[in-house]
């Protein structure tokens, strides 16, 4: 069935988290909707059908993904913790929903929105709306994904009419549950929700414009004679914007890891020096991320590092093996893993020998500028290894020393 991810081990044991990551990357890329080959058998052709066509019709790049989540699973049954974790392994704008198959309300609802890629969007904001009308409780766990997928597409008024008839529907059949809620100050209600949601609609529709007419340029080449150019004032716009995403993310991130911190119970079977290094890793991102009132970005993309760092430390000591910090792509830390090393030719960094990631790698050989991770530096942009921003320049973000959290001690001396 299109839409079913390849996923190893489907008893329970441990899985390797980014090849399940990858599965439902690569499926989402091929029809917009990742089903977990244990929840293929609850989701028809006919309703799977359904739902790609819906969220073809979405207004902004809409995903679904269904996993069985689970308090043994690798993420430990967190929804939100999924979508973070798929964000930092496969960035793409869009907006992620998890289902599965304990669908249903009244506390066992396994949901989760989230919109990422887009300034000061949040899926979370409406799912409240989305929840309420979905308390119809649809009987499988198809039938619900179908009626979400639909709601996908509605403006932000029928969204809104169909969340206040569910909401009356509900009161009808137990007037209990609204009697607390019956009285609302301003803002109340959903209206303020789905005004959030317009805001997010909108944002993410114009970013996703914005990528399509990026990518046409860069696939017309030098053969276009005309040369569009943004003004000053838009491209810092757009770079705060970047920034403001990348600091939601690393909070994102490390509030994930400090909830799989708080819910790990570490036994005599566990790893306790990689143990230690997910709270070394934790406090240091919490550090990188507090430093300063407005972080810095260069701090910001330190704490989305650190918190990546964390996280594999933590995952090795539940599996009982000793952790060691990884190398990255001196370019650009937020980039995959280094899969080769490659002599720098720019006069700051002459002769030098990095890390650096595939990407990274083809671009080099091929003579491209690589997406090289750059800050702008009193108005104009340069190299965050040229920016002199301390623990980052020095290390290369773990590219040049591995060990960050001893370069962060010895920062905050």
């Amino acid at each position: 069935m299109s839409g079913a991810t390849t996923r190893p081990g489907a008893t329970g044991e441990a899985s390797d988290v980014e090849t399940i990551l990858q599965a439902i990357h690569d499926d989402l890329a091929d029809d917009a909707i990742a089903i977990d080959p244990r929840l293929a058998d609850q989701v028809s052709p006919e309703q799977l059908a359904t739902i790609t066509d819906h969220l073809d019709d979405a207004p902004s790049p809409t995903f679904v993904v269904l996993y069985p989540l689970d308090s043994g699973d690798p993420f430990s049954g967190n929804p939100q913790d999924l979508l973070v974790r798929l964000d930092a392994a496969h960035p793409e704008p869009g907006t992620y929903y998890v289902l599965d198959d304990a669908y249903g309300y009244s506390g066992r609802v396994q949901f989760e929105g989230r919109t990422f890629g887009t300034p000061g969007a949040n899926g979370r904001e409406f799912n409240d709306v989305l929840i309420t009308i979905l308390d119809e409780q649809p009987a499988t766990l198809g039938e619900g994904v179908e009626r979400l997928a639909e709601l996908t597409t509605y403006s932000p008024r029928d969204l809104e009419t169909a969340s206040d008839a569910a909401r009356e529907a509900r009161c009808e059949r137990d007037p209990d549950v609204c009697s607390s809620s019956a009285e609302e100050g301003p803002g109340g209600g959903t209206t303020g929700i789905v005004v959030a949601l317009v805001v997010a609609v909108t944002v993410l529709a114009a970013v996703a414009m914005l990528l399509r007419a990026v990518r046409r340029a860069r696939e017309a080449g030098p053969r276009r004679e005309r040369v569009f150019s943004l003004p000053p004032s838009a491209i810092e716009r757009i770079r705060e914007a970047h920034d403001r995403r990348l600091e939601q993310r690393a909070r994102d991130e490390m509030l994930a890891l400090g909830e799989l911190i708080d819910a790990t119970e570490i036994g005599a079977r566990h790893d306790r020096a990689s143990w230690q290094a997910a709270l070394d890793h934790y406090d240091a991102a919490r550090w990188a991320l507090s430093r300063d009132e407005d972080p810095d970005v260069l701090d910001v993309v330190g704490a989305i590092v650190l918190a990546g760092r964390g996280a594999a430390a933590l995952a090795a000591a539940e599996r009982g093996r000793t952790w060691e910090p990884p190398l990255s792509c001196y370019l650009n830390p937020l980039h995959q893993a280094p899969t080769g090393h490659h002599r720098l030719t720019d006069a700051d960094s002459a002769g030098r020998r990095v890390p650096v990631c595939a990407r990274c790698l083809a671009d080099l050989k091929a003579g491209r500028l690589p997406d090289t991770l750059d800050v702008a530096v009193d108005g104009r942009p340069a190299h965050y290894f040229d920016a002199a921003a301390e623990p980052w320049a020095s290390t290369g973000y773990g590219a040049l020393e591995r060990d960050l959290v001893t370069a962060v001690q010895r920062t905050r001396r």
